[in-house]
């Protein structure tokens, strides 16, 4: 049993069995393009013009011999070759720019007397040019190997070309490096000889600057005449608090606050062995002394001598420290002259330091350019030796046996695959974007709705709305019947205990169709109404939105236009479409079809 169910929504992609059935309906376009790309490339084959290449290689070997001394030197000299700008390796791209080039070009037409024309009339040699470089296919081919071809019409002139081109860059390269490397090393050592007089000169002025000026690093020697002068100046300031001191005890002494024994006392005095015996002397008297008090009056010879020592022994500690004073004194004058001429120096340190410092940037800068122009001299040397590099011809061109274009087999595989892939195409688009519907499942993706090919022995279910009593039948277009669907539909119908009515209206126009349907519909539980197309009145009047609407269509090839303007009046109205039947028309439908046309006519 088959039926009508709800149909998915429509998506954008494309399913696999749908694109095959399309291929496989479009045959004919597979097979029409199939051979047309099977015959135009046979044409290719047989008819266009030959091609012949015949490609030479050519390879371009730099010397490292320059470039690894040079790296050596930079190395040493502290990197400074970057300084004067290098000639550099010629790179493969470079040399094959300079293949292509027109001034190449020119001299191999000029070699060979090659002669382009166009037209039948024979080009200028700037337009001849421009076509040789289009048939010229100069590339790298791995490392520093390069190919050389030139498509012609004869295998001859295929082979020659490449041959002759290579011949010219070679002589032309050999004879470009050979004066370009001798001006360079004539250049270099004439900048290298004014670069060691400007050097020399910078050097002696150095030299005159520092014997001036005694300083031979202003940095340094500002550091060191800094902690000079600190350290005298604090020596100063400690000999002026020593003066001070002493002083100030000798003023006490003569004005009689203090004796003179006490100047002993003063640190610095004590530390003198000198003073360490004269105090011992002292107190070896006063011991004495005091031993003859014991026993004695002060006015005793023996007393008297003693204490006459002892004031012999003081007195001298007056002189020791008037002198120690006046010591003191010139030590300090000394050290603060010392000091004054160290800070004159250093207030003329800054100036000393520029003079200098400009000198020794001079020097430095000239000393890298020196060493910059002799790496680079050393390169050019090296550069004019080697002639460039090994730049040699690797393989020769020999005239062609067979052209290489066109090539029976793949001009032949290219055209059969490219009318296949056209064919294919074209079956999809036609496919996809035709006016026509060749079978339910297209149908249903076209519309979205439920499609069923019509079977007279098999049950007719449909799905109506609840409150659905009727049924209309919609013709698509003049040769679609819609009575064995009816009679169908109303068997499958009653077989399910539902009263069921045919009411036949496609070939009565005019009649009140909205009346006897209501006027059925009150008799029995169901009622099927075959109605004339669309854009008759009759079925304009039975169209509701209550009565679902099965469209019936030829299943040989259903319009797609048609199918989706009735789709969409349907829509418009609010009708609902139950599903769209494909009954193929009979033969017997046919020759009556086309006896009422007559009729009409």
């Amino acid at each position: 049993m088959t039926n009508i169910s709800a149909a998915s929504a429509q998506t954008d992609t494309i399913d696999l069995v749908d694109a095959a059935r399309a291929i496989r309906r479009g045959w004919r376009h597979v097979l029409g393009w199939l051979a047309f790309g099977t015959v135009a490339a046979a044409a290719i084959v047989l008819w266009a013009p030959k091609h012949y290449k015949a490609p030479a290689t050519l390879i371009i070997r730099q010397s490292d011999l320059g470039s690894s001394l040079l790296s050596k030197i930079a190395g040493q000299a502290g990197q400074v070759s970057g300084l004067v700008p290098s000639s550099g390796r010629s790179s493969i791209e470079t040399e094959i720019t300079i293949l292509n080039s027109r001034a190449l070009a020119g001299d191999v037409i000029d070699s060979l007397h090659l002669e382009f024309y166009s037209r039948g009339k024979r080009l200028l040699r700037q337009d001849a040019i421009s076509v040789f470089l289009k048939r010229l296919d100069v590339e790298k081919v791995a490392g520093d190997v390069v190919s050389v071809s030139y498509s012609a019409k004869d295998s001859v002139t295929a082979a020659s070309i490449p041959n002759t081109l290579i011949g010219l860059y070679l002589a032309r390269r050999k004879t470009t490096d050979r004066g370009v490397n001798a001006h360079r090393v004539e250049f270099l050592q004439h900048a290298l000889d004014s670069a060691a007089i400007t050097l020399s000169t910078a050097e002696n002025n150095l030299r005159r600057e520092q014997e001036r000026s005694g300083v031979l690093d202003p940095v340094t020697a500002g550091r060191l005449e800094l902690e000079n002068a600190g350290e005298l100046r604090q020596q100063v300031t400690t000999l002026e608090i020593e003066h001070a001191a002493i002083e100030q005890l000798r003023e006490q002494v003569r004005a009689g606050t203090m004796s003179t024994r006490q100047i002993a006392a003063f640190p610095s005095f004590i530390k003198s062995s000198s003073i360490s015996q004269m105090l011992a002397q002292l107190s070896e008297l006063d011991a004495q002394r005091l031993k003859l008090l014991a026993t004695r009056t002060e006015a005793d010879p023996d007393v008297v001598a003693i204490t006459q020592s002892i004031k012999a022994v003081e007195s001298q500690l007056e002189p020791i420290a008037a002198s120690y004073s006046a010591a003191v004194a010139r030590q300090t004058s000394d050290l603060r002259s010392q000091l004054d001429t160290l800070q004159a120096a250093i207030l003329g340190l800054p100036k000393t330091a520029q003079a200098s410092g400009r000198l020794q940037r001079d020097v430095l800068r000239l000393g890298q350019i020196y060493a910059a122009l002799q790496a680079q001299l050393v390169e050019a040397s090296l550069a004019a030796i080697g002639e460039g590099g090994d730049v040699h011809q690797l393989d020769f061109s020999e005239p062609p046996l067979h052209p290489s274009f066109p090539q029976p087999v793949i001009t032949l595989a290219i055209g059969v695959v490219g009318g296949l892939a056209m064919g294919i195409f074209a079956a999809l688009l036609m496919g996809g974007m035709g006016r026509w519907a060749r079978d339910r499942l297209e149908v249903e993706r076209v519309t979205g709705v439920p499609a069923l090919s019509f079977d007279a022995s098999s049950p007719l279910l449909i799905a109506p709305t609840a409150t659905a009593r009727t049924i209309l039948l919609l013709p698509l277009d003049a040769l679609t019947q819609t009575e064995p669907v009816a009679r169908r539909l109303a068997e499958t119908t009653t077989a399910r205990a539902i009263p069921t009515t045919v009411l036949d209206l496609s070939k009565t126009p005019g009649v009140e169709a909205n009346a006897q349907i209501e006027r059925l519909e009150q008799e029995f539980g169901s009622v099927v109404v075959q109605l004339p197309p669309l854009s008759t009145q009759t079925a304009a009047a039975a169209l509701r939105e209550t009565r679902p609407v099965v469209l019936v269509s030829s299943s040989a090839r259903v319009d797609k236009v048609a199918l989706n303007n009735a789709l969409g009046t349907l829509k418009r109205l609010d009708v609902p479409c139950a599903g769209i039947v494909l009954n193929p028309p009979t033969a017997s439908g046919r020759l009556s079809v086309f006896r009422l046309l007559q009729r009409e006519s």
